[in-house]
C-alpha cells in the first residue's frame, strides 16, 4: 500500500473541482493522471486540515455548507488504490486507504490500538483512542477525545 504523503502539484481549487465533477459523471476519466492528482490532491487537503466536505456555519444560526466536490472526491479515491496489507506491530489490516503516520509531529496522541486512515485531518492536542475507525472526511478537533474515556485527557 502506498503509505506516502502525497505531494501533488498546487492545483487551483477551482480546477480540481471540475476534474472531479467530470470524473463524476464519467468514470473513464480516472484514467487521466490530471483527474488523479486532483483526486489526490483534494484528499491531501484534507489530510492537512486545509479543505472540509462540511463546513461550520460562519455565523451563530447559520446553515452548515457541504462541499459535494470533495464528498465526490473520497469517494473516487477509492478505485484510485489497490488493496494492500499492513502490518501494524501485532494488527494487521488490508485496505485501500494508508493509515496515517507521524503522530508525533502533530501533537496527536493515540491510544493504541486506535486507528486513522490518511486524509482523515487530526487536530493537535486530539486524543485518538481504540474502537474509533477514523477516515476521510473526518475533521476531528483539538482537545476532542474521540470516544474519549473521561479518564484521557487530551494532550497539552
Amino acid at each position: 500500500m502506498d503509505t506516502t504523503i502525497h505531494h501533488s502539484p498546487v492545483l487551483d481549487r477551482f480546477a480540481a473541482q471540475q476534474a472531479i465533477e467530470a470524473a463524476w459523471a464519467d468514470r473513464t476519466l480516472l484514467d487521466q493522471h490530471d483527474t488523479q492528482l486532483a483526486i489526490e490532491h483534494t484528499i491531501e487537503d484534507l489530510d492537512k486540515g486545509h479543505l472540509r466536505v462540511a463546513e461550520p456555519p460562519t455565523e451563530d444560526g447559520g446553515e452548515w455548507t457541504i462541499n459535494e466536490w470533495v464528498k465526490k472526491a473520497v469517494i473516487l479515491y477509492f478505485p484510485l488504490r489497490q488493496m494492500s496489507t499492513q502490518e501494524v506491530g501485532p494488527f494487521e489490516y488490508y485496505d485501500k486507504m494508508a493509515l496515517k503516520t507521524d503522530y508525533a509531529s502533530q501533537k496527536v496522541r493515540v491510544v493504541p490500538p486506535a486507528v486513522a486512515r490518511y486524509g482523515a485531518y487530526l487536530a493537535p492536542a486530539l486524543s485518538l483512542c481504540p474502537a474509533t475507525p477514523t477516515s476521510a472526511p473526518t475533521w476531528a478537533r483539538a482537545r476532542w477525545s474521540i470516544p474519549g474515556p473521561r479518564w484521557a485527557p487530551a494532550p497539552r
